[in-house]
């Protein structure tokens, strides 16, 4: 897991789960950049940020962030205030790699 800890104590800390990661490192910097930026938005509200989803059925307390053509697919601790991102990926297939 790769950390992207707050200074400030009441938001989230965001890691990175290996596989995120290493998708993360084979896109362009751009997109990596844009991607980065989106996923900094949930340490404030990882429930109610801008393109964030509720996912339902076998994925039942997991949520997605639509970032353009890619998703990115994350778990929240309350108790640690940590948001895990578990894959990012494009939105065609991305839920393929959680069954």
């Amino acid at each position: 897991m790769i950390s992207m800890s707050s200074e400030n104590p009441k938001t989230y800390k965001l890691r990175l789960s290996n596989r995120a990661a290493k998708y993360l490192s084979r896109l362009d910097k751009t997109t990596t950049s844009r991607i980065l930026d989106k996923l900094e938005h949930l340490k404030v509200d990882p429930y109610h940020s801008v393109g964030t989803k509720k996912l339902s059925g076998k994925l039942t307390g997991l949520f997605r962030l639509r970032i353009g053509n890619y998703r990115a697919v994350y778990q929240i601790n309350d108790d640690c205030f940590i948001v895990t991102i578990l894959v990012i990926g494009p939105r065609v297939n991305i839920y393929d790699h959680l069954s």
